[in-house]
């Protein structure tokens, strides 16, 4: 266990250091942004609950669905390629550490990068409205979610997205480099629209599963139930994550 520990803090010290930890920061400060010119734009003396709800659904479906995919491809792109292009997973794996805890670790930073990138969205959204209260003083906030309601989403938001992340920390693994990375989000996020339209399969598709988050807050147009979708995304990790790491530990890196 000490030594799991010792090399999961030595790979977040190395994604300080990556594009991959700024776009973490970045990325869900310009969504909560848009979300904050959207509401100045629909005039805030309208504001009640159910523009409130109309906000909550619109921001957490387009993150899961189209702005964390693309996020989480150019993210394992960059930490799935860093080792490759320099050569190091010879040294890496020559160390007297067991090929499977680097993997694992590896892919706990990345699950980590996920949870503060969730986090970030959750707590903006939360304190985008008394920034918004800067510029409309006369307009109250009214808190139509306690902040139980908000820790519940996040967690049912973080668990059901594992199975999505695990996918594409072994793409990355597999394929390094942007361009493949790129592409699998970009063909998720299509997916995922046309089974937003079709209605098909919605509860079952890894990058759509987060929606149900949402479930016990927005009415949706299909059912969702949230602890259903989790055990979805934690058999969708299962599925994909210990293959994934048992191929790569065997491919011949030298």
């Amino acid at each position: 266990m000490k030594q799991l520990v010792a090399i999961y803090s030595a790979e977040l010290l190395k994604l300080k250091r990556t594009i991959a930890f700024l776009l973490t920061i970045l990325i869900p400060v310009l969504l909560i942004i848009l979300i904050i010119f959207m509401v100045l734009d629909r005039g805030l003396e309208n504001y009640n609950k159910e523009m409130f709800n109309h906000l909550l659904n619109f921001t957490f479906s387009i993150w899961p669905m189209i702005v964390m995919p693309m996020f989480l491809s150019i993210a394992t792109g960059l930490i799935g390629s860093m080792e490759t292009t320099t050569g190091q997973w010879k040294h890496i794996f020559c160390l007297p550490i067991p090929k499977w805890k680097i993997l694992f670790t590896k892919w706990l930073a990345i699950i980590t990068l996920t949870f503060v990138s969730h986090a970030q969205v959750v707590l903006l959204f939360l304190g985008s409205f008394p920034i918004i209260q800067l510029f409309v003083p006369q307009v109250s906030y009214i808190p139509f979610m306690d902040t139980l309601d908000f820790l519940w989403f996040l967690i049912i938001l973080c668990v059901a997205s594992v199975g999505l992340t695990s996918i594409h920390f072994v793409f990355s693994l597999i394929f390094p480099g942007l361009v493949g990375n790129i592409g699998l989000g970009i063909s998720a996020v299509t997916l995922s629209m046309g089974l937003t339209w079709a209605g098909n399969f919605f509860q079952f598709f890894p990058w759509t599963v987060p929606l149900a988050a949402l479930a016990n807050f927005v009415e949706l147009d299909t059912s969702f139930m949230p602890i259903t979708a989790m055990l979805i995304s934690l058999i969708t990790a299962i599925i994909w994550l210990l293959p994934g790491i048992r191929l790569f530990s065997r491919k011949d890196i030298l």
